[in-house]
């Protein structure tokens, strides 16, 4: 008959034999050669230093891959922003003030000012945007620019019959 709790100089059932003690741990690491930052620099061309990290140093490999990532997206980030405000502070207000007032209304798209409507790219002058909800041009004129914004008539079948969205 067993008992439970087993008492500990009985092995449980799922073992063949006594348990044995445990074992001496094990000796420290010896202290890693070279410092976290200087580790950035060397991590570039140093294999003794990828030796030293595997088995020198201990829990900090996700923490040098942190700051090593930190180090690294600090520049672009910075180039991004600069970009950007560059952008709205010089390029988007010309962009702005060509853009017409868009209304929709009962899913019918018009804007204020006279149609076809382009916007021009302010270095080039050339075409950019085109709005046109009258039907004056059609896709096959050869109107350069980047954005359409037209009306058109679409007739899809989902399970019933044609259904025609304009």
């Amino acid at each position: 008959m067993s008992s439970f709790p087993p008492s500990p100089s009985q092995p449980p059932p799922w073992l063949p034999g006594p348990i044995a003690p445990p074992a001496a741990p094990p000796p420290p690491r010896p202290l890693p050669a070279y410092s976290r930052f200087s580790a950035l620099v060397l991590s570039l061309f140093s294999a003794k230093l990828y030796r030293d990290v595997a088995r020198n140093w201990r829990g900090v490999g996700l923490l040098y891959l942190l700051l090593l990532l930190a180090l690294t997206w600090v520049p672009p980030i910075i180039h991004g922003h600069v970009g950007i405000r560059r952008f709205v502070r010089d390029e988007a207000p010309a962009i702005v003030n060509q853009t017409p007032t868009v209304t929709i209304n009962k899913g019918v798209l018009s804007i204020a000012e006279p149609e076809p409507y382009f916007m021009r790219d302010p270095k080039t002058g050339k075409a950019a945007v085109y709005v046109d909800t009258t039907g004056a041009f059609f896709g096959t004129d050869r109107i350069r620019q980047d954005v359409d914004l037209v009306t058109v008539r679409v007739n899809y079948r989902w399970g019933g019959p044609v259904i025609a969205k304009y």
